[in-house]
């Protein structure tokens, strides 16, 4: 195949709303296996430390409000997944975030000895910071592809949200970076972050919504009138004419 051909196949992909629904059945199962590591991290709930508190409910409040903001994103459109697609490079990036949110259900590992788990703010700003980073090219991907014929919708004031509160979270690190392994530092510092996740949620929901861009309906064919076959008259002659 070459490059050309290969372009080709990349443009002229199918860019309509998806039917079968694949990557949303298997993003669907992956934010399930994320949110049952909370569950397993909290079970020694009375044995944990109120650091470690604070970072399993940072954690939750991140899953849960990314999940439902990914399900409402998909009333915005979303194209089937090819490999060599726009929709692809999007779907790596909600693989990606689920990886970042794993890694933020398990660490600390509670399972292990709940007592000593040690929360380290560093740690979880750095990670905080990242999310918003990768919701700020999902949504400079979902513009692209709508500019690239895909059926999604894109709204400018919503990536600006996102690229603010990128701003914050970055703003956020360079505190986190002052006491990093102090237990009061790790509570103040993801008590922000969860307010930040709180604000952002609050303010992507209040944003308008933007509908994808459906393609122009062809103009229907005018249908022609009907002609229907008129009796034939007759004329009659005067009365009293010659027949």
């Amino acid at each position: 195949m070459t490059m050309s051909n290969g372009w080709k196949l990349f443009k002229g992909r199918n860019k309509t709303a998806d039917q079968g629904k694949t990557s949303l059945t298997f993003t669907d199962v992956i934010f399930g296996l994320v949110i049952t590591q909370i569950f397993v991290q909290a079970v020694p709930f009375r044995k944990l430390s109120g650091p470690v508190l604070v970072h399993l409910g940072l954690a939750t409040v991140v899953v849960l409000g990314s999940y439902i903001g990914y399900r409402r994103s998909l009333k915005r459109g979303e194209p089937p997944l090819y490999f060599f697609s726009l929709s692809l490079l999007r779907f790596m990036l909600d693989l990606a975030m689920i990886f970042l949110y794993y890694l933020l259900v398990v660490t600390p590992d509670t399972t292990k000895d709940p007592a000593t788990a040690h929360v380290s703010s560093r740690f979880d700003a750095v990670v905080g910071a990242s999310i918003f980073l990768l919701f700020l090219l999902w949504d400079l991907v979902s513009t692209w592809m709508a500019a690239a014929g895909y059926q999604v919708g894109y709204s400018w004031l919503r990536t600006f949200l996102t690229f603010a509160f990128l701003a914050v979270s970055a703003g956020v690190l360079a505190l986190a970076h002052h006491e990093p392994r102090s237990a009061g530092w790790a509570i103040k510092i993801d008590t922000a972050l969860i307010v930040l996740n709180l604000a952002y949620r609050w303010l992507k929901d209040s944003a308008p919504s933007p509908k994808p861009k459906l393609p122009p309906r062809p103009n229907p064919t005018p249908r022609l009138p009907k002609l229907t076959a008129q009796p034939a008259t007759t004329t009659n002659g005067p009365p009293g004419g010659v027949a």
